[in-house]
């Protein structure tokens, strides 16, 4: 029985951290930036199965951010996340400290699996063309009265 506590209590899940960090960063503290989001979550324990550096992107929509008692407007950010795996009892004081965090703007947490789930890049080749359609058996043809058709076309036009 106390086994099964322990194995509840050390229950880790893997994890992905979806951000968007502050544009008023600037590409040069970037890497710096980064790492202490990557300390912050190292100290929490989580241990890192994978990553992707920020990059600058322009937002969908504009996000307001107040900073300094003062609304400011943003329409790009720094777009990352991270993979992780962590106990499940550090992942709310986890959350916690990213809400703290002055460098990020928005961020999720979602529970994932730990196998890569990006979808992999199409080359760009030429379309394929699909096959022609089967050709139909041409339909027998009606025969056409040509006198019956002049008559009627006299008729019309006589009117």
């Amino acid at each position: 029985m106390e086994t099964n506590q322990q194995s509840q209590q050390n229950d880790s899940h893997v994890y992905e951290l979806a951000f968007f960090l502050m544009p008023t960063i600037g590409e040069e503290n970037l890497p710096t930036v980064f790492g202490d989001l990557k300390n912050m979550l190292s100290k929490s324990g989580a241990v890192f199965i994978s990553e992707d550096f920020p990059k600058l992107l322009p937002l969908a929509y504009s996000i307001d951010k107040i900073i300094e008692h003062k609304r400011q407007v943003f329409n790009t950010a720094f777009l990352g996340w991270v993979k992780f795996e962590i106990e499940s009892g550090h992942l709310l004081n986890l959350k916690e400290e990213l809400k703290h965090s002055v460098n990020l703007m928005r961020f999720i947490i979602v529970c994932t699996v730990r196998e890569s789930t990006l979808a992999p890049r199409r080359l760009h080749a030429s379309r394929r063309r699909s096959a022609p359609d089967k050709v139909r058996p041409a339909e027998p043809a009606i025969p056409i009265d040509e006198e019956a058709v002049d008559k009627k076309i006299e008729e019309l036009v006589t009117d």
